[in-house]
């Protein structure tokens, strides 16, 4: 029954802990999302009951801009997961889930949208809710979900290679092999995005000690939208060695666009100890070197914790990883998450995993590998030249929903007929 899908325009959304990415329709040249939307609300404190008092999107960004808001209102991230979460909100998730669809100009009450989900890698009882969710709550014809590190790869031209994801307070390591996530690999660093914002911000106090708070974070937030530099990694007489920034290997994107164009090498920046003026709605502000340690929790470690460099390690130290294997893993190297949109992180992550490959003076080995690629999205994407990679989620949702809807063996989504049918484990069964 999925042949009755191909006709009708489908909905790629990108499901993020703090934000959603989504569009209506894929053009034969992709496109960035249509919307970037605060994966949050609001509900009154002290009402649980109604959906109608809760607050989302453009009102909720008006409404935290009045004074008290936090006195008034409850803010809420229910795609943000922990491992102290007794109860998941499923009910924020499709509240937030169904005002996408309305800023997309598509009626549930007669959706006709088939729905890509890119989520990340799920158990099999939440993929089971997720589908509960579209069917019931979203009123989809059909629905497909892609996990979060196979879009990614896609995307950036791999089928294997190792994601980081960092989110707000934990970071997600994931290990993919000929397109196949690996759940047993998967590795949780206890360091996230908000733990460098409050580290900055405890930088910028000590160095800046004139400035307000609101100006401490106002300067944050310019200083994470700046083409900040951040250092390469400091290993005494060692330096980091063999680290790529383009892989030459089977780029499944470039099969799928046709797209020959060479690439071009780039190389890690050098930070330089200057200053430069940052304009705050008060005043102007110089800042200096102090800049370059934005990310300094996530490569150095949280009060003497892992690093994520470490925990990419740990990652492809599993057992069930074998050695042909992991010297593929390290062939595509993706950082996704907001802290993808800071350029050179990326960069000076590779230079903190130099300690794991062999140097240029040791020998060969077929047990070490030798050389790590950072992945960045293709310049043959002309939509997103010059993208960072924080949007390869989306990009490679956008891919696989041009073959997801029109397979007719029904492999790669299942329908509203199959959910009647089965239930919310269709998305399992009927996929096999």
């Amino acid at each position: 029954m999925t042949y009755i899908l191909r006709d009708l325009t489908p909905v790629v959304a990108h499901v993020d802990s703090d934000a959603i990415r989504a569009t209506y329709g894929v053009a034969e040249i992709f496109n960035r999302p249509r919307l970037t939307l605060p994966a949050c609300y609001a509900r009154p404190i002290g009402d649980d009951s109604e959906k109608s008092s809760w607050i989302v999107g453009d009102e909720l960004a008006k409404t935290r801009s009045e004074a008290r808001f936090e006195e008034k209102y409850q803010l809420q991230w229910p795609f943000r997961t922990s491992t102290s979460t007794v109860i998941e909100d499923w009910d924020g998730r499709e509240y937030v889930l169904s005002h996408v669809y309305n800023l997309l100009d598509v009626r549930l009450s007669t959706n006709t949208a088939p729905l890509l989900l890119v989520l990340p890698d799920l158990t099999l009882e939440a993929q089971a809710r997720y589908c509960q969710l579209a069917f019931e709550g979203l009123n989809v014809p059909g629905l497909s979900i892609l996990p979060t590190p196979l879009a990614a790869l896609y995307a950036l031209g791999q089928t294997t290679g190792i994601v980081l994801h960092v989110g707000p307070r934990s970071s997600q390591i994931s290990i993919v092999v000929d397109s196949v996530v690996r759940p047993e690999c998967s590795t949780i660093v206890d360091v996230g995005s908000l733990d460098c914002e409050e580290f900055f911000e405890g930088l910028l106090k000590d160095d800046l000690k004139d400035l307000t708070e609101e100006e401490i974070k106002q300067l944050s937030k310019a200083l994470y939208e700046e083409d900040v530099e951040i250092p390469a990694a400091k290993f005494g007489s060692r330096m980091p060695v063999n680290v790529e920034t383009e892989e030459e290997a089977f780029d499944v994107a470039k099969r799928l666009v046709g797209d020959t164009a060479p690439k071009k090498k780039t190389k890690a920046p050098e930070v330089a100890a200057d200053v430069v003026a940052i304009t705050l709605p008060s005043r102007q502000v110089q800042v200096g070197p102090v800049r370059h340690r934005l990310c300094e929790p996530l490569l150095e470690g949280k009060a003497g914790g892992e690093s994520v460099a470490e925990g990419m390690a740990r990652a492809l130290d599993s057992p069930t990883i074998s050695l042909s294997e992991r010297l593929a893993v390290y062939e595509g190297v993706a950082v996704i998450g907001d802290i993808a949109k800071v350029r050179s992180f990326g960069q000076a992550l590779m230079t903190y995993l130099s300690p794991y490959l062999l140097s240029g003076s040791e020998p060969s080995s077929d047990v070490q590998p030798s050389k790590a690629r950072l992945l960045s999205i293709p310049d043959y994407f002309a939509n997103f030249k010059g993208a960072t990679t924080d949007l390869a989620p989306f990009l490679g949702g956008s891919m696989v929903t041009k073959i997801a809807f029109s397979d007719q063996a029904g492999k790669h989504c299942v329908t509203k007929v199959d959910y009647n049918a089965k239930g919310p484990i269709c998305i399992h069964t009927d996929k096999e």
